[in-house]
């Protein structure tokens, strides 16, 4: 990320270390800028095998291909449209993307991507310079939008 990173270790927990606002700590204050788990997902036994970050969001997905993010949403980079466009300080499953298995995360500034096991490619948040892929006048794309068709046709 711009100011923090993300790590994860062998058991598939997810570390974090820098600036605290974007870090996926909860509402808890902290004060620390070394590296700390974040408990949210131990806590909830969900392990983790992927993780990204952006300029200032990440994501992860877990053993079952479910996709989870957190951090600043203020260009729906974190795909969580029913949140608005304020920071999300702990770890979100996206559920516009429960019906799908994903395999791959990336993240851009402010714009964010993943692949399904069955080839499907999406893209949301930041649309300012196009890097969603929609040509219109729209500067976010709220929510994880299939763009199979917009490379393939």
């Amino acid at each position: 990320g711009r100011y923090f990173s993300v790590f994860l270790d062998l058991d598939g927990n997810v570390w974090t270390a820098g600036e605290v606002q974007y870090r996926g700590m909860g509402e808890t204050p902290c004060t620390t800028h070394a590296p700390t788990k974040i408990g949210f997902f131990s806590a909830n036994k969900i392990v983790i095998t992927k993780i990204a970050c952006g300029g200032f969001h990440s994501l992860a997905v877990d053993e079952n291909g479910k996709i989870w993010s957190w951090g600043d949403n203020k260009r729906y980079q974190c795909g969580m449209r029913k949140y608005g466009t304020r920071t999300l300080n702990e770890p979100h499953i996206i559920d516009s993307m429960s019906e799908y298995k994903v395999n791959q995360i990336r993240c851009g500034q402010e714009h964010s991507y993943c692949a399904t096991v069955d080839g499907q490619h999406f893209l949301w948040g930041c649309n300012g310079n196009y890097e969603c892929l929609l040509f219109e006048k729209k500067i976010s794309v709220e929510a994880p939008f299939c763009i199979n068709e917009v490379v393939h046709s």
